[in-house]
């Protein structure tokens, strides 16, 4: 089986690289893509440990990004897969969306400590600014061990009400798909059902996505209903698209089983093969 839509520790997933590798060897996962969101440093650390034994992984990201097809701003997350993880602009693009949300994550925080005499910046040594993420919760967790119970709450509550103002860490959709192409990747819509369009809609955007060089779109997904996936199958097959598939893990639910997902079936993961676009035990060795 396969599992192209997981995230780990390097944004917002709950598990390490080595954690989600043992889950998938203990189901039987034979492939899997870590794809975390605006940041491949999953593709680096897998490459550096190569600590895959007889599974396949995939380089896989997740990036943010935003449309206004239909007038209103939608935000859609864009799934890339096989892209060459030392592309420099997909290094570049990703770095910029870090140092953006760094700088503005810091500035929150330092307000913070001029609000609250029980923080201060010592807290923060190890806190990855731009790392994505619910502030609040990284905040918490990053400092939870220095404060009372107390003044969690009264920090907690704070936040709750007062969020930073954030800029848009979004590539426009059309940028997004051209940087995944450019790196030798796949374009993927992921989880289609996010997107709240109507069969007919969504029928559209796809058709406009794929004239901008979309190559596939996530069919089976944990939280899609059977209908969806149906609906999906049927648009991958009238505009020649690859299907993909996951359980989007972050910390619970591991795993996804739809019998259009085994490595042999599916075309994605075949190609991404042929092309040896997959990194396995023996990736870089002669």
């Amino acid at each position: 089986m396969i599992d192209l839509h997981i995230h780990s520790k390097y944004s917002d997933g709950k598990y390490s690289i080595e954690e989600i590798v043992r889950k998938a060897q203990s189901k039987d996962i034979s492939t899997i893509a870590i794809t975390d969101h605006d940041n491949i440093e999953s593709v680096k650390h897998i490459v550096d440990t190569l600590l895959l034994e007889k599974m396949l992984f995939v380089p896989g990201v997740e990036l943010s990004t935003e449309s206004f097809f239909f007038g209103d701003k939608m935000k859609i997350h864009l799934l890339g897969y096989g892209f060459n993880y030392q592309n420099q602009a997909l290094i570049n693009s990703l770095d910029n969306i870090y140092c953006r949300r760094a700088n503005d994550n810091k500035e929150y925080i330092e307000n913070l400590t001029e609000l609250f005499n029980f923080i201060n910046l010592d807290m923060f040594y190890n806190f990855d600014y731009g790392k994505y993420g619910w502030i609040r919760k990284l905040i918490l967790e990053s400092i939870s061990s220095y404060i009372n119970d107390d003044d969690i709450k009264i920090l907690n509550d704070y936040l709750i009400l007062n969020k930073p103002i954030y800029h848009d860490y979004n590539f426009k959709i059309e940028e997004a798909i051209e940087i995944i192409n450019n790196a030798g990747g796949y374009p993927v819509i992921a989880h289609p059902f996010h997107l709240k369009l109507d069969n007919d809609r969504l029928r559209m955007f796809i058709e406009y996505l794929t004239n901008c060089g979309l190559k596939g779109i996530e069919t089976y997904h944990n939280d899609s209903t059977i209908e969806q996936s149906k609906f999906y199958h049927s648009l991958a097959e009238r505009y020649d698209l690859f299907e993909s598939g996951g359980s989007d893990f972050h910390s619970n639910n591991f795993g996804i089983v739809h019998e259009q997902l085994k490595n042999e079936d599916n075309k994605l993961v075949k190609r991404l093969v042929l092309e040896k676009k997959v990194i396995d035990v023996n990736y870089g060795r002669k």
